[in-house]
């Protein structure tokens, strides 16, 4: 992912997320309504949700797309599952 914003290993995180679609491979639109709360307490929805590989040997399988997110985030919860 050279070149790419880094990603954010958070422990508090319940999804991982990303705000560039362009990582991602075949998103589609969520089945229901995924909303996160940010840090200032405001509730954002996914538009999208898919796979995105960070590298050759680790893929998150359901990541949700959220639009002008600044960053991505890697949940920690969900990082030990892949």
């Amino acid at each position: 992912m050279e070149g790419q914003n880094p990603w954010i290993i958070d422990s508090s995180a319940y999804d991982d997320i990303s705000g560039n679609i362009s990582l991602f491979s075949s998103p589609s639109f969520p089945k229901t309504s995924h909303f996160n709360t940010l840090a200032n307490g405001s509730k954002v929805a996914s538009q999208r949700i898919g796979q995105v590989s960070l590298s050759p040997s680790l893929n998150l399988k359901l990541v949700l797309f959220v639009p002008k997110f600044p960053f991505s985030l890697v949940s920690l919860s969900q990082l030990t599952n892949h």
